[in-house]
């Protein structure tokens, strides 16, 4: 089964979508959120960037998703973004207040939901300051494809 799971993550404004989506990919092997084995306490068995749901970001906003499903375990462009106020009405929003995770396989129809910064979820913490803004670290919003 094939879930979906945002990942949100600090990043520097000036980063590239590949640069973040290799930071969370790197990020989520070396924290232990899969393993192989259902007895093995983890989130899911294999993941990828994007894969199934790649494009979900830009069609949460309303706008056509350019291709599908990829290959690529990184990811593609449009699969992480900085979180803006419409991204974060989009995608964020039902996990203000979760604090760090929120488990894909709770069964209210939600995305499983990690912060890599163990921040809880708020738009004081996670909306990025407005456009124009060059400099800094702001959140970043990734999608994953979990096997489990």
């Amino acid at each position: 089964m094939h879930t979906l799971v945002f990942v949100t993550v600090s990043a520097d404004r000036t980063a590239s979508s590949k640069e973040v989506c290799s930071k969370v990919f790197c990020d989520l092997v070396t924290e232990g959120f899969v393993h192989p084995g259902w007895l093995s306490g983890s989130w899911g068995d294999w993941f990828v960037i994007g894969g199934r749901w790649s494009g979900e970001l830009v069609r949460r906003l309303g706008e056509p998703a350019v291709g599908g499903e990829h290959p690529n375990a990184i990811g593609q462009d449009d699969d992480a973004g900085i979180v803006t106020r419409e991204l974060y009405d989009a995608c964020l929003k039902p996990f203000e207040g979760e604090n760090q995770q929120r488990p894909s396989w709770k069964s209210d129809g939600l995305p499983g939901f990690i912060d890599l910064d163990a921040e809880e979820v708020s738009p004081e913490t996670h909306i990025a300051p407005a456009e124009g803004y060059d400099a800094g670290t702001v959140k970043w919003l990734v999608t994953v494809d979990l096997h489990g």
